[in-house]
């Protein structure tokens, strides 16, 4: 049976894996992993959003809740690429609980000298739950960003080049300055391209 990401072999699924880790109170889940999206059937990879090559991507529904949870998973991919924890954009993104927990790991991978390679699609993201100022996003993600050592671009240690399909659910709130990305979990296996 799959359960929650919790390898860190790709920085976008250590970031993931760290955050669905410290969610279990959140509102709109349950601990990383025993999270059940409920319809994923139309959520393939069909037309996907490349976070890494297609900067001015479109989001396929809900406007600003998703065009913010695009924006704050670029975010996170670009501080990965330099393994930069004061990534402006991550900090306009992104607000705790997940923001301290994403700067942690950049620190982590700059302090081993590892950075983050190769592009993640990022599905066709869709807002299923709306309520308070709250919103839950979910989207099947196509992951093939890897951590490398910058200086080498040798893969860090374990299972960096494992491409994997990612069941990604996301908490986004509604503060003063717009929606941001609040808490996340990850799942493998829970979906696929069509």
């Amino acid at each position: 049976m799959p359960r929650a990401q919790e390898r860190s072999s790709s920085a976008h699924r250590a970031w993931l894996a760290i955050a669905a880790c410290s969610m279990a109170f959140v509102a709109c889940g349950t601990a990383a992993g025993s999270s059940k999206p409920t319809d994923r059937s139309n959520d393939p990879i069909a037309n996907p959003i490349s976070s890494s090559s297609q900067r001015d991507a479109q989001p396929t529904a809900s406007g600003p809740i998703v065009s913010a949870w695009i924006a704050a998973q670029q975010a996170f991919e670009e501080a990965a690429r330099s393994a930069n924890p004061d990534e402006p954009e991550l900090a306009a993104t992104t607000i705790p609980p997940l923001l301290p927990w994403s700067e942690s790991l950049l620190r982590r991978m700059r302090s081993a000298g590892q950075v983050g390679r190769g592009p993640v699609q990022l599905g066709r993201p869709q807002v299923v739950a709306q309520q308070d100022g709250e919103a839950r996003v979910q989207s099947c993600v196509h992951d093939e960003e890897i951590v490398i050592s910058a200086a080498t671009g040798v893969p860090a240690p374990g299972d960096p080049g494992q491409v994997d399909f990612l069941w990604i659910t996301s908490t986004m709130q509604l503060t003063s300055s717009g929606w941001k990305l609040a808490t996340q979990t990850v799942e493998v296996g829970q979906c696929h391209a069509s």
